[in-house]
């Protein structure tokens, strides 16, 4: 998984002076490294890496059937009024689904999210995003956008949706420690500020993982803790 894809463009605060012109980041002190030192007594280095990125954007809660397609760079097969739908949420499994959700058909080894698409319009999904034709029970009806990939769409929709914050994000990667270590940074910002953090939950750091964590960022939310590889 190529995780540049999540934080490109951001740009990555390294000093406690830099994080300084931010308010909401003081408190943070980081090595010229990667490397999150968060308390001036701890010496010895976590092997988790730590990076926090900052975009400027306006937050928002519901998009278009449209830029949906267009963030996942698909096309709208069966558009049926698609210029009055408001999307919600985008989801990966039915039994999280709610009305006005977008529901992605991903495919693994012993399952395929296209045999759910009437579960999902059953349980009020306004478009279902697919990479191939699909069948419908009789009567249902409802829009689809067509992709190449379902998996790589749905990672362009959690790029997509991550740039209309202005959250600060913080990436944690490495091979050890990243889980306890993303618990600490949540649980210091959590403390020092009054916003809501988002952060990954269990360890959802993989090509699924990552996505969907940040299709869970809201307008509530002033930071993100990911966990990512």
């Amino acid at each position: 998984m190529n995780l540049s894809q999540f934080c490109l463009p951001f740009r990555c605060v390294e000093t406690l002076d830099h994080a300084a012109h931010r308010n909401d980041a003081a408190f943070w002190k980081l090595s010229s490294k990667p490397t999150c030192r968060l308390f001036s007594g701890l010496k010895a280095r976590p092997r988790a890496r730590v990076q926090f990125f900052v975009q400027s954007s306006l937050g928002r809660d519901s998009f278009s059937l449209q830029e949906a397609a267009e963030a996942a760079s698909g096309c709208i097969v069966t558009p049926l009024q698609s210029d009055s739908i408001r999307c919600q949420r985008v989801i990966t499994d039915t039994r999280e689904l709610r009305p006005g959700d977008v529901f992605v058909c991903l495919k693994g080894e012993s399952f395929d999210g296209h045999a759910f698409v009437s579960a999902a319009v059953e349980k009020g999904a306004v478009a279902v995003v697919t990479d191939h034709s699909v069948i419908w029970h009789a009567g249902q009806q409802c829009p689809e956008i067509r992709v190449s990939n379902t998996l790589r769409a749905y990672q362009n929709l959690g790029r997509w949706w991550r740039r209309q914050f202005s959250a600060a994000v913080v990436g944690v990667t490495g091979s050890v420690g990243k889980t306890t270590t993303k618990e600490l940074i949540s649980s210091v910002l959590e403390t020092l500020s009054s916003a809501a953090v988002l952060k990954s939950r269990a360890n959802f750091n993989n090509e699924i993982g990552v996505p969907k964590t940040l299709l869970e960022m809201n307008t509530t939310h002033r930071f993100a803790v990911v966990e990512m590889g």
